[in-house]
């Protein structure tokens, strides 16, 4: 074999691994992104069932102590992420200290303006709930608040409804 033998075979020979490797991050990416959405799914489900679960359910997710759900919040959605930072800050907490804990956790990338249209978001969808101006907790830790689930039954006001001689808007 002579040197342009080699070299050619060393440059196919990379050309290959270099296939090779592009195959396995794409490959990489869709784990990371269906590991990212059964992450965020268990977070829903523990978030529903702390809510709105029996007695039982709420002692066995006790029992069976935190979630296995790793600590990747960089590749998570900024609702989620927002809502995650309002959860573990155990205390109401406003924008700003929502885009401190989201650094923390790798996310460089939430300003004060994002983060707070995911709380706005979340708030319109009952995730989060304010406690005086700019203090957002969990919702289902706001005073007054039921973590039984709702009973359908119950005749609600509705968006433009007048309700005690208001109309209900959304916020």
């Amino acid at each position: 074999m002579d040197i342009v033998d080699a070299i050619r075979q060393a440059e196919d020979q990379l050309t290959e691994l270099r296939e090779e490797r592009d195959r396995l991050k794409n490959r990489l990416d869709t784990v990371n992104t269906e590991g990212n959405r059964l992450a965020e799914l268990v977070v829903a489900l523990r978030e529903a069932a702390a809510m709105f679960g029996t007695d039982e359910q709420k002692a066995t997710l006790e029992e069976a102590g935190p979630s296995e759900v790793p600590d990747d919040w960089s590749s998570t959605g900024r609702t989620v992420a927002a809502l995650r930072a309002v959860v573990a800050a155990e205390r109401p907490v406003g924008p700003s200290d929502i885009v401190e804990i989201l650094r923390t956790k790798g996310r460089t990338d939430d300003t004060i303006h994002l983060v707070s249209a995911a709380l706005a978001h979340l708030f319109r969808n009952h995730k989060v709930g304010k406690l005086g101006r700019g203090q957002w907790v969990p919702y289902d830790k706001l005073p007054g608040v039921s973590t039984t689930a709702p009973d359908d039954s119950v005749d609600r006001p509705r968006l433009g409804q007048v309700f005690e001689g208001r109309t209900v808007d959304s916020g």
